[in-house]
């Protein structure tokens, strides 16, 4: 089917085939190519369509955007093309990122503008929340998938305005959070961040200074923020705020409890007052790092210097009559091909000198297969000549490290002992993690990350195709 984009025909339904509406015999086609199958939205400025692009030999589905607004108000008609402009500026000057939708065109055609994007299938979050309030485990991947895209835009410096569950779809073929509707968003300088402007956004999830045209990047945090607590309780956010007492009260309508550190995340990123909000995605990400992750993180335990020789020593423990009590965890970690199988031991009536002898040969043999062994090879970057692996010291310093993806790679990264990530990042994204005293980070394929340590300028992890491992430590 086709449709007809004609705001008056009233008949816009058409064949497949139609170059032509039958009824008011307006062009079907934009540039030749695009065609409208349905519409799917419609708002107070605009229309939008399901559409293919005919010009491409599978027809991809993609969207047009139509400007049509429904107020006649000279001001108003004004503004609102502006800001129909302003989104085909964004999304192109953005360029391409995996959880943004891909500008298409943007052209005139009848006199009507239209824009036309990559087309994401899959469900809103404002769809999903009728299953059901979010979760704990549900909210972390939600930050964890967007903040680095904050971050991506904030950079590029443009401030979204109107996040909200609406505006973020979960795509279909990937589970991955994408991020539509930059119509409002604005580009922001050192001045224009000064200015008070005209206020643009949903008043649900608006931060106070946006209210007053006055939006800065951290006032997309607080829209983030807003929208978690909306998905956490299925509540209006406005009933989620006292009034009276000037705070918030989201933990009082909790389905499923949150705990400690990812509230004090919340209501950071809440914070009225933008001198004591998080100024930067950068900053929330770190803190939301090094929180720990429930159902997923594991606390670590320290070990003496006899259960570190221990965890080597199975074996010939049993041989030797050695007992051991009860397994603590058994963890399998790929990248260096390690694995380590915790217990604690109870050693029964043999001489201190038999019992050192026999513990002390495995660990004698594992010295020569380490020797035997390929060394590592590090870029110039971070690598010690000397060394099999890197250290980056930074003394009596938190120690922080983000990474910048510029393609896909699996990645692990341990901190402070304890396996935070290990998987495949997505091209794009930038991800960033705080420890007191040491961060691994490993990588498969070292030449798509780019690293910072402690705010350092940004530097590639490797070469293509390199196998690294690197250990930061203050």
């Amino acid at each position: 089917m086709s449709y007809c984009l004609n705001p008056t025909c009233a008949e816009p339904q058409n064949r497949s085939e139609a170059e032509v509406c039958q009824h008011c015999g307006l062009i079907v086609q934009l540039q030749n190519r695009y065609r409208a199958i349905n519409p799917i939205g419609q708002g107070g400025f605009g229309r939008t369509f399901l559409a293919v692009n005919e010009a491409e030999l599978l027809k991809p589905r993609c969207v047009i955007k139509q400007f049509f607004p429904q107020q006649q108000d000279a001001n108003l008609l004004k503004t609102a093309s502006q800001l129909f402009q302003r989104e085909a500026q964004r999304l192109e000057q953005l360029g391409h990122h995996p959880q943004i939708p891909t500008l298409l065109a943007y052209l005139e055609q009848d006199h009507h503008q239209y824009l036309v994007q990559e087309w994401i299938d899959g469900q809103t979050l404002e769809q999903e929340l009728k299953m059901g309030a979010f979760t704990e485990n549900q909210i972390r991947q939600l930050l964890q998938d967007l903040l680095p895209v904050l971050q991506f835009i904030h950079h590029h410096h443009v401030i979204h305005r109107d996040i909200k569950p609406a505006n973020i779809i979960r795509r279909r073929v990937d589970r991955t959070l994408v991020l539509v509707d930059l119509g409002a968003a604005k580009f922001a300088t050192g001045t224009a961040l000064l200015k008070t402007g005209t206020m643009i956004g949903s008043a649900e999830y608006t931060a106070p200074e946006q209210i007053r045209g006055k939006a800065v990047f951290s006032s997309d945090l607080y829209s983030l923020g807003v929208t978690c607590i909306h998905l956490l309780t299925q509540m209006s956010p406005f009933d989620l705020f006292d009034g009276t007492e000037g705070q918030w009260i989201w933990r009082d309508y909790l389905t499923h409890s949150v705990s400690d550190r990812l509230g004090k995340v919340l209501d950071k990123l809440l914070e009225s007052a933008t001198n004591r909000r998080y100024r930067s995605a950068e900053s929330a990400i770190a803190d939301l790092s090094s929180a720990p992750q429930l159902e997923v993180s594991r606390s670590v335990e320290p070990t003496t210097p006899w259960q570190t020789i221990a965890e080597t020593l199975v074996n010939p423990l049993i041989a030797l009559d050695i007992e051991p009590a009860k397994p603590l965890a058994t963890a399998a970690k790929s990248g260096a091909a390690r694995f380590a199988s915790r217990q604690h031991l109870r050693i029964s009536n043999w001489s201190f000198p038999a019992a050192l002898i026999v513990l002390s040969l495995p660990i004698f043999l594992m010295s020569v297969l380490r020797a035997v062994s390929s060394p590592r090879h590090y870029s110039h970057d971070f690598a010690k000549p000397a060394s099999q692996s890197a250290t980056i010291v930074a003394p009596h310093l938190p120690v922080t490290v983000s990474i910048l993806m510029t393609d896909r790679a699996w990645v692990s990264i341990t901190v402070d002992g304890k396996l935070e990530f290990e998987g495949v990042l997505p091209e794009g994204i930038r991800q960033t993690w705080t420890a007191d005293q040491q961060i691994i980070l490993q990588a498969g394929n070292a030449g798509a990350l780019v690293v910072s340590f402690n705010q350092t300028p940004d530097q590639v992890f490797g070469k293509f195709g390199e196998i690294k491992e690197v250990i930061f430590s203050n």
